[in-house]
């Protein structure tokens, strides 16, 4: 037993010679000899509390990525501010590869278009890794609407203009903006009802109190199998590979309807390159792997790796996507 701890220094040691050797030592962790680095793990920001969606997945993220790096991730959650104040702080933490940031649509591609005061640029302040996870969002309806598709909704709507309402947990967030979206796509007089969190406006729809809701796919499911909802479809441009028999609204009568959430890593922005090449192997791998998959999809997430550029390029294209459906629907944040 004795023999096996004083193993254990070595190892770490020999993990983190050979990963330096593979970034570079002098780009990787300039201020750290190889010792130093096996005995400082890195801190992975999640901009909100423990037990949320952005926890879970950064936690299972972590966990697996000890086979992938010499150095544990430990995750430190930062929260404030609807996850500005997590974010504000990794944009300003040293660009060493030692602090990464869970990074999260709202976050990233939507508060630019509420908060125009950020204290955060969300293109020129990081530097992207890969993105780690993507979910949709569900468009359920009471059962007593008396639609069974998109197609229907969408002239039920036409036919009783101002009459039907959505609800969302609050003005600015994701499922209000995908509601805006229909609306706006589709020419729809549909009103919005923001609540303060998503349970109490599941509540009301379920209640009857609303007409239609774009939920997670979990939540929306639950109530689906009990008959307590209809299903209509999915949000993402594509056929989810968790719902693969749920068309997706582009498909039902909304062509190039898209929105979807996700998650990612992030570093600041003056990481030098060979570190962000290190950091993005070290989680797309990890993000490929079966088990992590599996975990995720209890929860109605779906894994997603890309490279640096893709993912940078996701979030600039957000970006000009929300803008345009926060100033078309007059978006206040709350």
């Amino acid at each position: 037993m004795d023999a096996n701890r004083d193993n254990e220094p070595r190892v770490s040691r020999i993990r983190t010679v050979l990963f330096c050797a593979f970034v570079g030592s002098a780009t990787f962790a300039p201020q750290l000899t190889a010792a130093e680095s096996a005995g400082k793990p890195m801190r992975l920001i999640v901009p909100f509390t423990p037990g949320g969606s952005s926890d879970l997945v950064a936690r299972l993220l972590a966990d697996k990525l000890k086979d992938a790096l010499p150095q544990r991730v430990v995750v430190d959650n930062r929260a404030g501010a609807g996850g500005m104040l997590g974010t504000e702080l990794a944009a300003k933490a040293p660009a060493d590869g030692q602090t990464w940031l869970l990074a999260y649509t709202g976050t990233l591609s939507i508060s630019p278009s509420l908060y125009p005061k950020l204290a955060y640029d969300p293109v020129s302040d990081f530097a992207p890794v890969s993105l780690v996870t993507t979910s949709v969002y569900l468009l359920v309806v009471h059962p007593a609407l008396p639609v069974a598709s998109v197609r229907a909704l969408i002239t039920l709507a036409k036919a009783r203009p101002g009459e039907l309402n959505y609800g969302s947990p609050g003005n600015g967030s994701a499922p209000h903006l995908a509601g805006a979206l229909f609306k706006s796509m589709g020419r729809l007089d549909i009103q919005h009802v923001p609540y303060k969190g998503g349970s109490p406006a599941m509540t009301d729809l379920l209640a009857g109190q609303l007409h239609l809701y774009f939920a997670s796919g979990p939540t929306a499911l639950a109530h689906v199998k009990s008959a307590k909802l209809k299903l209509l479809a999915s949000t993402s441009a594509a056929r989810s590979r968790l719902y693969p028999d749920v068309p997706t609204i582009s498909e039902s009568g909304m062509k190039g309807y898209d929105i979807t959430s996700w998650y990612g890593i992030v570093v600041p922005a003056k990481t030098p390159p060979a570190t962000v090449a290190a950091l993005h192997k070290a989680v797309s791998d990890t993000v490929k792997r079966q088990d992590f998959g599996e975990q995720l999809a209890v929860h109605g997430v779906e894994p997603m790796h890309s490279t640096p550029q893709e993912f940078s390029s996701l979030i600039r294209k957000e970006i000009e996507l929300y803008a345009t459906i926060v100033r078309d629907a007059h978006v206040k944040a709350d």
